[in-house]
């Protein structure tokens, strides 16, 4: 199997006592044992540091770091950094992997080199325990030409773009279920944006989409991202538009003419009204701002530039029927009409669970 390659595994680690055994657990007890297991403590303020230590203390494998906290991206760089396998591979400190996780990675290496490996993984809600799994149709070893190139980044924005290969309740932002090549990304210089506060995995991944050579998708899943209520995705945050605003105009300079591009623009569009986030801020039941400042804090936000953009898009490409209304909604002069509108899917929502 390629000679055993090293596999390093980066875990950046805060504020996951409940969950941290699980995930460690399920890393050192892998089937395939030639592993460097990198797991960065990121200034937690719990008890993560000495559950750490301790099972680095019974695993040569584990290397521990302890650092004042920086953020997802300065912890998963740092765990680069020091990196020395062939392959990295991310995990989130609050999920697990099954046991044979990086055996059927190996496995497949005997069949494809790439930059990028990509497999299929399960996304559990709680508390509920809703199961979603992120598949493929079907294994692939893919050279990127521009129009497969294309087709991978318009993953990245929109889950229901469907191809031969993908299923449209797909999308490629994650790393999680991914297998990086460290020589790939080192001599891309790749790595996370510390300035960025949300959707990091996608500028990460939008970089490495543009310069991949050869990606490969292997229908086997392994991994378990635990989706929480409290989840900083699904969490009230009035500063939310404004930390999405920031990965939004990171996009647009990434792509620059690749823009240009129809169908890519459709689906970068979707990802742009998905970022304006309104009912996790303003619009929220959580925020108590009167209505003359939610009303001056949205036209503010519906007037920057790539907001504007999309808000007066001709097409509705990849957008549900509840973003076309959004959309057709913030064309309004007044922001009552939106607040109402929100007001009644909370109650519908409520109604039904």
């Amino acid at each position: 199997m390629k000679n055993d390659p090293l596999i390093s595994v980066i875990i950046p680690i805060h504020k996951v006592e409940p969950y941290l055994r699980q995930c460690l657990d399920s890393v050192i007890r892998q089937t395939y044992k030639n592993l460097e297991i990198i797991a960065v403590d990121d200034g937690s303020p719990d008890n993560c540091g000495a559950i750490l230590d301790e099972y680095a203390a019974n695993d040569e494998r584990i290397i521990a770091i302890h650092k004042q906290n920086g953020g997802l991206s300065a912890a998963r760089n740092d765990g680069m950094a020091i990196a020395n396998g062939q392959w990295l591979s991310f995990i989130d400190s609050d999920d697990w992997i099954d046991a044979d996780y990086y055996k059927n990675f190996v496995i497949r290496m005997e069949a494809a080199t790439a930059n990028v490996m990509i497999a299929d993984g399960r996304i559990e809600e709680y508390p509920d325990r809703h199961i979603r799994k992120r598949n493929l149709k079907k294994e692939f070893l893919w050279r990127l030409d521009d129009n497969l190139r294309n087709q991978f980044i318009t993953k990245l924005f929109v889950k229901r773009k469907e191809t031969e290969v993908f299923y449209g309740e797909n999308s490629l932002i994650a790393p999680w279920d991914k297998l990086y090549s460290r020589n790939f990304l080192k001599n891309n210089d790749l790595k996370f944006d510390t300035e960025a506060r949300a959707l990091e995995d996608l500028i990460f991944n939008l970089n490495v989409m543009l310069k991949a050579e050869t990606v490969s998708g292997h229908k086997f899943c392994g991994y378990h991202y635990r989706m929480l209520e409290t989840s900083i995705s699904k969490a009230f945050n009035i500063d939310k538009p404004y930390i999405n605003y920031y990965c939004v105009s990171k996009v647009y300079e990434c792509l620059g003419k690749r823009i240009e591009s129809e169908d890519l623009k459709n689906a970068l569009h979707a990802f742009v009204l998905d970022a304006l986030a309104l009912n996790r801020s303003y619009l929220s039941s959580a925020n108590n701002m009167p209505y003359k400042e939610i009303a001056k804090a949205v036209r503010e936000l519906k007037n920057k530039p790539y907001f504007n953009e999309v808000i007066w898009a001709k097409s509705n490409v990849y957008l549900r029927k509840p973003k076309i209304v959004l959309k057709y909604l913030l064309r309004l002069p007044w922001i009552w009409p939106l607040m109402v509108a929100y007001i009644v899917k909370r109650a519908i929502v409520k109604d039904l669970s």
